[in-house]
């Protein structure tokens, strides 16, 4: 394993993430362009890093985290698709968090898994049972322009979806699912 911070290696892990999203079959969101996930390095060069991890000379997984003030976070991870045996993201957060103990970083917020207790989450469970609770603030800075966008996700949404009982936020990325 390794840190890689080079305009190169963000370059790679876009590629590895790419894939490793298109084989999940992930929703459009999340498929992050290389541009502006090496300008997101660039700008947070100093609190964002890069990982990774190596089957001899070919990149099998990678991560980036965010660090500052004592704290360690998740922000993406990939691997390729045919690791065998091998179990890269083991290794890859098994190092993150050695490499967070060795500057003094205090927590390691891991994230959850996509729905309860679903794979991720069970994953992540492996190296620490210690959970607590995510709360994220809800505020709409344009509100014209969000119910713009609303109204458009509206039109393009199945009638099945009720929006307005919905906690969801913000509305307009809700699933069509």
């Amino acid at each position: 394993m390794k840190e890689a911070n080079e305009p190169a290696d963000v370059q790679q892990f876009a590629e590895l993430y790419l894939l490793n999203m298109q084989r999940l079959q992930a929703r459009d969101w999340y498929m992050f362009p290389e541009t502006w996930l090496s300008e997101l390095h660039a700008r947070f060069l100093e609190h964002l890093t890069l990982f990774f991890v190596y089957e001899g000379q070919r990149l099998v997984a990678g991560g980036s985290v965010f660090h500052m003030n004592g704290l360690v976070g998740n922000f993406l991870s990939a691997t390729a698709e045919d690791c065998g045996q091998f179990s890269p993201n083991n290794l890859l957060f098994y190092e993150i968090i050695r490499w967070a103990k060795r500057r003094g970083y205090r927590w390691y917020n891991m994230g959850g898994g996509y729905r309860n207790n679903d794979g991720v989450m069970r994953f992540k469970l492996n190296f620490s049972q210690h959970t607590e609770d995510f709360h994220t603030y809800q505020k709409v800075h344009l509100p014209q322009a969000y119910e713009a966008l609303v109204q458009e996700w509206r039109q393009a949404l199945s009638a099945t979806i009720e929006m307005e009982d919905s906690k969801y936020f913000p509305l307009y990325r809700m699933s069509r699912q």
